[in-house]
């Protein structure tokens, strides 16, 4: 019988944040982000508009399809410390 990593075993007992919330904080703080986040993104409902968030990904050189025709953020989907602190690092916060 293997051993957890005290951080995987962290994960699972308490994960870090609920993804619509964790985005729409980050989209209120990091305007480039926001304005990308609002055009994409519903903020009343989390519904994303596939459509768009292909065409912003492609026009960044990115080769991208959905596998979706529909798709909606909320918090039921849960990310953890490490996912949302590799995302800060991309606008220059985080861990």
């Amino acid at each position: 019988m293997s051993k957890l990593k005290v951080q995987e075993l962290e994960s699972r007992v308490a994960p870090g944040y609920g993804l619509f919330s964790f985005l729409t904080n980050l989209a209120a703080q990091d305007s480039t982000f926001g304005d990308a986040f609002n055009q994409i993104v519903n903020p009343e409902t989390g519904d994303v508009d596939v459509g768009t968030a292909i065409d912003v990904a492609n026009q960044n050189g990115l080769d991208v399809q959905s596998v979706r025709p529909d798709f909606t953020l909320s918090d039921d989907i849960v990310i953890s410390d490490a996912t949302a602190n590799m995302i800060m690092s991309f606008f220059g916060g985080g861990k």
